[in-house]
């Protein structure tokens, strides 16, 4: 399969080669889940059963993906290694759990649309307006982050916990609003 093709176990014997492929797989599934997120997002304005279909089989390529890059990984960690490497690998597979769960919890917002469809239930505009402040927040956060991990940079990684913080009151104060 494709996967296999990039995640090559030839390079498994130079293990900072092999992490190095890791990393732009993950970059690959990052995109996928981040995508899948965003995107699921635009269905409480307009429902599209097109787009929500797309959004299913991405979420299944990220399953895809973090289940080849778990193997490899796990297999890479018994070679020997620098214990820069030997993080990394750890670091990864918390990473490519997350963005496995992004592209879950996309699915999950897909599930709800439909839902809001059958039930000919609308948000009003001011949710709407809302939810559009929403999006614009995970969309910031979901770069940051994916920024902070392409570039290995602890300090852009700081700004996500603000802006976390900032998408959990929106969160709550929708809720309080619409309930």
């Amino acid at each position: 399969s494709e996967t296999e093709n990039l995640l090559d176990d030839r390079l498994l014997e130079t293990p900072a080669f092999a992490v190095a492929r890791a990393v732009e797989v993950t970059c690959i599934m990052a995109n996928i889940s981040n995508k899948a997120m965003l995107d699921s997002l635009t269905l409480f304005e307009k429902y599209d059963t097109k787009l929500a279909d797309e959004i299913r089989e991405m979420e299944s390529k990220a399953d895809v993906l973090e289940d080849a890059l778990g193997s490899y990984l796990v297999k890479l960690s018994s070679y020997d290694m620098d214990e820069r490497d030997s993080r990394q690998i750890t670091k990864l597979l918390h990473i490519i759990g997350d963005y496995e769960r992004i592209s879950d919890h996309a699915v999950n917002i897909v599930e709800s649309a439909e839902e809001m469809r059958d039930k000919k239930i609308e948000f009003s505009p001011q949710a709407q307006r809302e939810i559009t402040v929403l999006r614009a927040a995970v969309k910031e956060i979901l770069d940051i982050t994916y920024e902070a991990f392409v570039g290995d940079d602890i300090v852009r990684a700081a700004d996500v916990e603000p802006l976390e913080q900032l998408i959990d009151e929106l969160r709550d104060k929708i809720k309080l609003n619409h309930i």
